[in-house]
């Protein structure tokens, strides 16, 4: 295993990405409340989990090993997956936790809610859900399953579909500054579709933008980036601050013919990392962990993720912590037969990738649904 050295330890709060319903969100939940134990429990991660023979999802905030779950809010009509970005956003010694997520075919919800202090306390009937698109509008759609909130709780990435109408598979990447400016007040609607500021754009073949992600310094935005192969996706990046509209992106990853797929980029005290999926015919996809000064041409040359034994998984993973030793990944569960497809297991598993033991994994919960890619 190839360990770089000069990654220095990091705790990151996970913009973790889970499989939610197109649904109204409904804060409260009959018969809600906390599971496990709390006591020292800070955030890391949110996850949903279908409520027995109904189609609601109840999502909920968890501490790194999930000994902890805090019940947030509901979706409704979870047969239809989709995912959120959730961050925390500290104001001295206020902790607000953001998750962005779906609601309906062309719309976006933002929630909002207070952390306490001590033993990541949070009051469902806190919990402030309000729409970031006017859903009444009358032009084009909005790809609602490829956005990405930044790091600093702020700022919105997102991929919109067919903006001016008809079917010219127009592709387009925007950017938000502020989500805030977006939610819905007595004297003004929620934003238009297209009110972020346009990146990128290309025309034909297909939807080729899909999910977009930050850059922990907010400089760059990655994406899968299908123009080439549209079964198999470079990884590329545009300027976030770009002053002009990106035709070329710059592809930071090679697909080589393999599945490519984005999960997320972290920072370390000295370098960055982007953590994605590998996937060959109908496998699982394997966790690749790299460092983004390594990437030129297409290659990175600097993985710091075991390629034996494999991290494997359905649609998701996203990085918790890592330092000179080890990382730990929390991902969906994954699971290949003796022909080699992949299944999932129905877990949010945690995987400890070790230079002394190599990769262990535990699972988590059960039940939960993780990201939808």
């Amino acid at each position: 295993m190839n360990r770089h050295t000069a990654c220095a330890t990091f705790v990151a709060t996970i913009g973790a990405t889970l499989a939610l319903a197109s649904a109204t969100a409904v804060a409260g939940k009959p018969g809600g409340g906390t599971s496990g134990s709390c006591t020292g429990a800070t955030a890391a991660f949110v996850f949903s989990k279908g409520a027995t023979n109904t189609s609601r999802k109840d999502l909920y905030l968890s501490n790194a090993s999930a000994t902890c779950q805090r019940y947030l809010f509901s979706v409704s009509n979870g047969s239809y997956e989709r995912y959120s970005s959730f961050r925390v956003v500290v104001s001295g010694d206020v902790q607000e936790g953001r998750i962005v997520t779906t609601d309906g075919g062309k719309d976006l919800l933002l929630a909002r809610f207070p952390i306490g202090s001590t033993d990541m306390q949070v009051d469902p009937a806190s919990v402030t859900i309000q729409r970031v698109f006017d859903p009444l509008q009358q032009f084009g759609t909005i790809d609602v399953v490829s956005f990405d909130l930044a790091t600093d709780g702020s700022a919105l990435a997102y991929v919109t579909s067919n903006e001016e109408g008809g079917n010219t598979y127009l592709s387009r990447l925007r950017v938000i500054p502020n989500v805030l400016d977006c939610v819905p007040t007595a004297t003004r609607s929620a934003c238009s579709y297209n009110v972020g500021k346009l990146l990128a754009e290309h025309v034909g073949l297909s939807y080729v933008f899909d999910s977009p992600h930050w850059s922990a310094d907010g400089q760059w935005i990655y994406l899968n980036d299908r123009r080439g192969d549209f079964r198999n996706p470079n990884i590329s990046r545009v300027s976030s601050t770009a002053l002009t509209v990106v035709t070329d992106l710059d592809v930071v990853i090679s697909s080589n013919g393999n599945q490519l797929s984005l999960f997320e980029l972290r920072s370390g005290a000295t370098e960055e990392v982007l953590v994605y999926g590998d996937r060959i015919g109908n496998g699982c996809r394997t966790v690749r962990v790299v460092t983004t000064p390594s990437c030129s041409g297409g290659i990175c040359s600097t993985q710091i993720s075991s390629s034996s034994p494999r991290v494997l998984v359905v649609r998701w993973a996203s990085l918790q912590s890592i330092d000179n030793a080890s990382m730990t990944i929390l991902a969906d569960g994954g699971k290949e037969d003796v022909k080699g497809n992949c299944s999932g297991t129905g877990q949010i598993v945690r995987a400890v990738d070790s230079l002394l033991t190599g990769v262990t994994i535990a699972n988590l919960t059960s039940g939960a649904g993780p990201a939808s890619k």
